[in-house]
């Protein structure tokens, strides 16, 4: 033991050869101050305050590896004989729970569970009351919790609720942190939705009726009631919308049509049977009860109005202003107007005239482009997510409107919206779940609040009368009670983890000034490029961080998503500022001061000289490399000659951050406008074209400003270009190679190949888990 800054030596037995001497674990007893230890001659208890004098338990002479104490029993491993209990009332020894294997290496406990690390059965957790093994970390995975060795000879759980298990010749593995903000659904014994894929969410009170891409289930938790209809029962098996209309449920489909659910006699039968094939075999895309009480159904032959009074009124693009393709979705804001979502553009219902209009929007508002959601905010702001999931924003009157711009781009991604009790929005998309509250304010949530995915579904939420959001996911049902939502806590502050300068290690360089502040000091030896790697330590997903940072004086902060390293590049001398942070979270900022030297006067006097004398022999070095880069430049292939022209410009070519940002918000524009990327022949150059620059700046742009590559740029592109095509409801009667080739890849083996490497899972896969069918 410690004891006044130095080791003291406490003999357990005063023979020092004793095996009681051998200590092999200990756990302490603050409420009465005593010490217990496992040794290999049985168990002693040490008295702490009196000098430490030793105590045997029992009369068993056994080999104790592991001992954990709690509400006066002591738990003991064992290396050959399993667990043990002692009851230190009744100074009883017994044997206790059987946690597959004799060989216990290490313990601890929470008051409630024991969890027991085991030499070949893995860690396992004991219910402390009932003896009971209820949960199981193995290398089977069999309780969801997969690890790498069954012979885990240290455990650990840390103050987030982590656990630490230290591996025989392996190392250590750790449960990734979750503070479960979310939580994914369960009605036991019946249903637990984690990693099952859900399309669509009715939350009435205690019912919950959820869609599935093969079928649905209706719960009612206050009476115990679970009914589950498969394939076989419909149809089609795809649920894709859902309401609640005059006490039943009204189920859409893709491809079969509405049915109509009773929960009180649980039964499901067709609507308007012999009205009209489309409630037979058409696709069922939304509804929505406007303030007459009157239905409206969205579908793929245009859009019905079912009245109160049993009358049917059917509206396609013949009879009235509908625009033509499918009809996605209607929303009704709170002057009754109704707003259409077609295939082509919108169309509004006019409650006082009772008709559809068209044409009547102005100039500069969304025309002719699909508008997936419309939400009213509490102020009777609209908000509209069209096109490529843009954010559009008008006043009720339709006077004052324009686009809106989330503060971290959500570009390419297929987007859902929401509004909470609070009047925060939450933009629901297929790579990710965010919440705004319209300004500044920007959370994005991840693996470590809970989410098994980051892939949610389009017509996928709901929120409850208690104010509850449920989201459908590729990995379950999610539900999260806003209440909780609050600002957001971070368990660890962001740190810079290492740094090199011109790809030199230097982290020696790097000095922690403060909790939030770390400095560098530099040599200037011309260009200075340094890169600097952050983590949140979250120990999560590495992918789901998502950091924002900024140099200097620049204006608009830069994200970084998925990837660990800032770059900064060429860093003149002086006094430079390098601050970081949670997208826009500012409690969180870590600053680095980042100090270039000046250049010395005597140097650039040496540098003048040692021109001056060699003057004749760098005129020759200049001849002698233009003759070689010609050589290279004939030797090369097109591809390669471009890439050594490039290189060659980066020795005396720099733009500025702002001449960067201008450079690719053109280019963004021509990959929105004119989908440039769906070309597979579209080369550096081709592209440089297009944006009217050069095909170095553009080089430049992407290497050095991005931090990525042209292919790897284009090819991302094309990706969510490919994801864009597979959710549309006409993508099935295509093959994945016919739909890569529309994205502009030019071949099916580089498609799979690029697809893999950005997402982790194979096209085939992706196209799975949104519940479609296509060929390969």
């Amino acid at each position: 033991m410690m004891r006044n800054g130095k080791l003291c030596y406490i003999a357990i037995e005063s023979n020092v050869l004793s095996s009681a001497n051998r200590v092999n674990d200990m756990t302490v007893d603050e409420s009465s101050r005593r010490l217990y230890v496992a040794t290999d001659q049985g168990v002693y208890s040490l008295d702490m305050d009196n000098g430490f004098k030793a105590e045997k338990l029992g009369n068993s002479n056994m080999t104790f590896s592991a001992i954990y104490e709690c509400d006066d029993m002591l738990y003991l491993g064992t290396r050959n004989q399993g667990l043990w209990r002692y009851d230190l009332k009744r100074d009883a020894l017994s044997g206790y729970a059987d946690v597959g294997s004799t060989v216990v290496m290490d313990m601890f406990g929470d008051g409630n569970r024991l969890y027991v690390a085991t030499d070949g059965n893995g860690l396992q957790v004991v219910d402390m009351e009932s003896g009971a093994v209820v949960d199981s970390y193995d290398m089977s995975g069999s309780h969801g919790k997969s690890i790498r060795s069954n012979s885990v000879y240290s455990a650990l759980r840390d103050r987030e609720g982590q656990m630490w298990l230290g591996f025989y010749q392996l190392g250590v593995d750790f449960t990734m942190y979750s503070n479960s903000l979310f939580e994914t659904y369960a009605y036991q014994p019946h249903l637990d939705t984690e990693g099952v894929l859900t399309r669509t969410i009715l939350a009435d009170g205690s019912r919950r009726l959820i869609g599935f891409r093969d079928g649905f289930c209706f719960i009612d938790e206050d009476n115990g009631t679970f009914e589950r209809y498969y394939a076989s029962d419909m149809r089609s098996p795809m649920v894709v919308s859902s309401i609640l209309y005059e006490g039943k449920y009204l189920i859409g489909t893709y491809g079969g049509g509405l049915y109509v659910f009773d929960p009180e006699r649980l039964t499901l039968s067709d609507f308007e049977p012999g009205y009209d094939d489309t409630f037979k075999n058409g696709h069922i895309f939304d509804f929505e009860i406007d303030r007459d009480g009157d239905l409206w159904i969205c579908t793929s032959n245009g859009l019905f109005r079912h009245e109160r009074d049993g009358n049917n009124v059917y509206y396609n693009r013949l009879n009235s202003k509908l625009p033509e393709g499918n009809i996605f979705g209607i929303f009704f804001d709170s002057t009754g107007r109704g707003w259409i979502c077609g295939e082509k553009g919108l169309c509004l219902w006019d409650a006082e005239s009772r008709q559809l209009v068209g044409d009547i929007l102005p100039d500069k508002f969304i025309h002719n482009t699909r508008v997936r959601r419309i939400c009213e905010t509490g102020d009777g702001r609209l908000l509209f997510i069209y096109d490529k999931n843009r954010m559009f924003e008008s006043d009720i009157e339709i006077k004052n409107f324009g686009t809106l711009t989330t503060p971290v781009p959500l570009d390419n991604k297929d987007m859902d919206m929401l509004i909470d009790k609070e009047g925060w929005m939450w933009l629901i998309t297929t790579s990710g779940l965010y919440r705004w509250d319209g300004n500044k304010v920007f959370y994005s949530y991840n693996f470590n609040d809970g989410l098994l995915s980051q892939t949610f579904f389009h017509s996928g939420s709901d929120m409850d009368d208690d104010g509850r959001l449920w989201l459908c996911s590729s990995q379950g049902l999610v539900t999260v009670d806003i209440d909780n939502v609050t600002e957001r806590q971070r368990p660890y502050r962001i740190a810079i983890t290492d740094a090199s300068v011109n790809g030199i290690d230097s982290f020696g360089k790097l000095d922690r000034t403060g909790d939030n502040s770390y400095e560098m000091r530099l040599d200037n030896g011309g260009e200075v490029n340094l890169a600097v790697k952050v983590s949140g330590f979250s120990y999560s997903h590495p992918g789901d961080e998502v950091f924002q940072y900024k140099l200097d004086n620049a204006k608009t902060w830069s994200v970084v998503e998925g990837q660990h390293t800032i770059l900064c590049t060429d860093l003149g001398s002086g006094h430079h500022t390098l601050v970081l942070r949670y997208p826009n979270e500012e409690k969180s900022e870590v600053t680095l001061d980042i100090f270039v030297e000046r250049d010395n006067g005597v140097w650039v006097w040496l540098i003048v000289i040692v021109l001056s004398i060699f003057g004749a022999a760098a005129s020759i070095r200049v001849k002698l490399k233009r003759r070689k880069e010609r050589k290279d430049n004939d030797a090369g292939n097109d591809a390669q000659a471009d890439n050594v022209q490039v290189e060659r410009k980066y020795r005396n070519f720099n733009m500025s951050d702002d001449e960067c940002r201008q450079l690719l918000k053109n280019v963004e524009e021509v990959m929105r406008k004119s989908k440039a990327y769906t070309d597979p022949d579209l080369k550096l150059a081709g592209l440089a074209s297009l944006v009217n620059t050069t095909s170095p700046a553009l080089s430049y742009m992407f290497n050095q400003y991005l931090n990525t590559n042209y292919y790897d740029y284009i090819n991302n592109y094309r990706i969510e270009e490919f994801k864009r095509l597979v959710s549309e409801p006409e993508s099935e009667k295509y093959t994945l190679s016919a739909l890569a080739a529309k994205c502009g890849f030019s071949s099916r083996a580089s498609f799979f190949r690029y697809f893999k490497r950005a997402t982790s899972i194979s096209p085939s896969e992706y196209v799975k888990s949104i519940g479609k069918n296509n060929r390969e």
